[in-house]
């Protein structure tokens, strides 16, 4: 059981390691933050490939989620899986589609009043098989100490706070809508 010296000291030593110089302003905050400052952590471990093989992570990142879905995704389907501005992620897929020979390439769904769809062509899947080996190997590296037990509560506590993120922003944005009628 976590006593509050205990969750002191970690929240001191997050503090620290993240160079902030005035305290949290409550222990959810610095679990935020532990939660960011980790995925960072996570994604420099399993792309330091990346650059080995000539992908940027962030390229890396729009293959992955274009991959997912073969059917493609809307430009702002993207920015929303990927947590980024729809204009950041206009200059990646331009920059993507505009390789010689291209990566990803852009539907002509566009012209019929639809969104859109990017998809990954035949060069980019070649550019994911190739990388792929390196990330599963580093995902299995990264979560090889944790046992089973420890990874099922890692899954249960994700999807909860998952769950609860969403929720909150389904009610958050109720919020907003409401005041704004008022």
């Amino acid at each position: 059981m976590t006593t509050m010296t205990d969750l002191e000291t970690q929240t001191e030593k997050l503090r620290v390691e993240v160079g902030r110089t005035k305290r949290w302003d409550s222990t959810a905050e610095a679990c935020f933050v532990r939660f960011l400052w980790t995925n960072r952590y996570i994604e420099n471990a399993t792309r330091t490939f990346a650059s080995e093989k000539r992908v940027t992570p962030a390229s890396l990142n729009v293959l992955f989620a274009l991959w997912d879905h073969r059917s493609g995704r809307t430009q702002s389907e993207l920015a929303s899986v990927l947590v980024i501005t729809t204009s950041t992620l206009s200059v990646l897929l331009r920059s993507l589609a505009d390789r010689k020979p291209p990566w990803v390439t852009k539907s002509k769904e566009a012209a019929h009043g639809r969104s859109a769809r990017w998809r990954v062509t035949k060069e980019g899947k070649k550019v994911l098989l190739n990388v792929l080996p390196e990330f599963h190997w580093a995902v299995r590296q990264l979560f090889s100490e944790f046992s089973l037990a420890e990874q099922a509560q890692f899954l249960d506590f994700m999807e909860r706070l998952a769950a609860k993120a969403e929720d909150f922003r389904f009610r958050l944005r109720s919020k907003f809508q409401r005041s704004i009628r008022d």
